[in-house]
């Protein structure tokens, strides 16, 4: 096994490390059906297994909470029996399923152990209803000490209503030198850290119904690797399945990151579909530039054609047990955690031999846009590619924590403790670690499943490609033009609110008006 400075070489070159490539998972609303529903309080889980204390992480070096650089050294009692600190945490991820929760709770009461007179007060809050609830409390003057906002959390950094993060971040030992391209850039704004950066990453891919494909033909995922060749298929599916939504878009706006990978395999090279350029004065490339254009035109299409009439209104969630009832063939989205498939059928295969695939999304080839009449895309190439997940999952300390200190300890606790996020992101909610050197002991430890290897692939393979929407634009606005100029805008025209031609230019109009 190379040594940590020449893996860190290695994945730089495959856009996992150095500032400007990557970022992260599925930003999805929370719940997969395992429990997954939010919820307050930390509860008490006597069941979930004794975490070992010979051995564990010295995260703090062992129990005498040293650290290095601008750690906090302080204890809850200041190394006496004082007085109970109490730290409020709020986190989607935690709500994520049953098994999030218990390996929460369950490495909350760890850390209250290696601190000392600690208690960590945890709202589990889905990622749906998280910008809400935590703007309402923020504004209110009663936020809690670490907050997990994501990229709305931007506009707490603006207000000065959150600590400034760079002493904590630039000292820390390991910190930033050891984290992912995507979480360097999403937890950075015009050079400052807004945020406390995330513990994980997860992508976009095509996902299969292999059995479907197989039926129409198709006996390898390298005859569906064009968007010309996936749409062929989606055709002969139709014919062959009449009863059964070839492609399932899943387009409500606050999960259609599905169109956000889509998106970006009509370029090549990392380069942002939407938005570039200096934040002062962006170049925005929606409604003036063809391929950005035609891929919208494209996501659209797509769902008018081949899928369901609740497309608009779906979530992404909702896709595994209509596929694995063969209701739907395919989808482009960010369900990679395998977690979500087992909770319907418990025995479930991996793999183009199995139950379902995943792959990287179509590449665009020049053939694509003169065959299916979206004349934007004639005579274009892209790339295979897809959206990761950073911003989504950015924690902030805020102003009104009594502790800072002890909050950017359970910060950065979370996000590379070892014993916390090797089994989290290899077993319990399998994804991928930003922080880079966990990456080998997940693949030593777990063997992935074929769903999984393949998103730890499509980041290798294809770095840049797999970009986090919105990190790069540096823009005050980023949160409500992906979700809502972007997003709702398509959703709505899905819906049949917009035509497919005006859609792009009134998308242009939504963007001018944020910025």
């Amino acid at each position: 096994m190379p040594d940590d400075s020449t893996r860190r070489d290695v994945l730089k070159a495959a856009g996992l490390a150095g500032a400007g490539a990557l970022g992260s998972l599925a930003g999805c609303t929370g719940g997969d059906g395992d429990g997954g529903d939010g919820g307050s309080g930390q509860q008490t889980d006597t069941s979930a297994e004794e975490k070992k204390q010979e051995g564990a992480s010295s995260f703090f070096g062992g129990t005498e909470t040293e650290t290095e650089g601008s750690e906090s050294t302080e204890t809850a009692d200041g190394g006496g029996g004082g007085e109970t600190v109490t730290l409020d945490f709020w986190s989607g991820l935690a709500a994520e399923s049953r098994l999030t929760k218990e390996h929460f709770n369950s490495e909350m009461k760890r850390f209250e152990e290696m601190k000392g007179n600690v208690e960590i007060k945890m709202e589990m809050i889905s990622y749906g209803d998280m910008t809400q609830k935590i703007s309402t409390v923020v504004q209110g003057g009663n936020p809690p000490d670490l907050g997990e906002p994501g990229s709305a959390g931007i506009q707490f950094y603006l207000k000065d209503q959150v600590v400034d993060h760079g002493p904590y971040i630039e000292e820390a030992e390991g910190i930033p030198d050891n984290w992912t391209a995507a979480t360097l850039d999403a937890a950075k704004f015009r050079g400052d850290w807004w945020a406390t950066g995330q513990n994980r990453h997860n992508v976009t891919l095509l996902t299969l119904r292999p059995k479907m494909f197989k039926q129409v033909g198709i006996d390898s995922p390298d005859q569906v690797k064009t968007w010309t060749d996936f749409r062929r298929a989606l055709n002969n599916i139709q014919e062959e399945y009449p009863d059964a939504w070839a492609f399932e878009e899943t387009g409500a706006f606050y999960d259609l990151e599905a169109y956000w990978g889509e998106a970006r395999t009509a370029w090549t090279d990392g380069k942002d579909p939407w938005i570039r350029g200096d934040p002062s004065d962006p170049t925005v490339l929606v409604g003036e530039e063809g391929r950005t254009d035609g891929m919208i035109k494209n996501t659209i299409d797509l769902s008018k054609t081949y899928s369901s009439p609740k497309s608009p209104d779906r979530a992404d969630e909702e896709i595994p047990p209509l596929m694995l009832t063969d209701k739907v063939a395919s989808m482009t989205s960010g369900l990679g955690t395998a977690q979500r498939w087992k909770a319907v059928k418990e025995d479930l295969e991996y793999g183009w031999d199995g139950d379902v695939w995943m792959g990287p999304d179509p590449k665009l080839d020049p053939n694509y846009g003169d065959e299916f009449d979206i004349p934007e895309l004639s005579g274009h190439e892209g790339q295979h590619g897809g959206h990761a997940w950073a911003l989504l999952m950015q924690k902030q300390i805020f102003s009104g924590s009594d502790h800072p200190d002890l909050a950017w300890d359970l910060a950065r606790f979370t996000n590379v403790d070892e014993d916390f996020i090797v089994p989290l992101v290899g077993d319990i909610y399998t994804a991928i670690p930003s922080y880079v050197p966990y990456m080998d002991r997940v693949i030593e430890e777990y063997d992935p499943t074929q769903m999984h290897q393949a998103q730890i692939d499509a980041i290798n393979e294809y770095g840049p490609q797999y970009s986090t929407t919105g990190a790069a634009w540096d823009l005050d606005n980023t949160d409500p033009i992906r979700w809502t100029a972007i997003n709702e805008t398509i959703s709505q025209a899905m819906a049949g609110q917009y035509t497919i031609d005006e859609t792009p230019g009134l998308i242009r109009e939504r963007i001018m008006e944020n910025l």
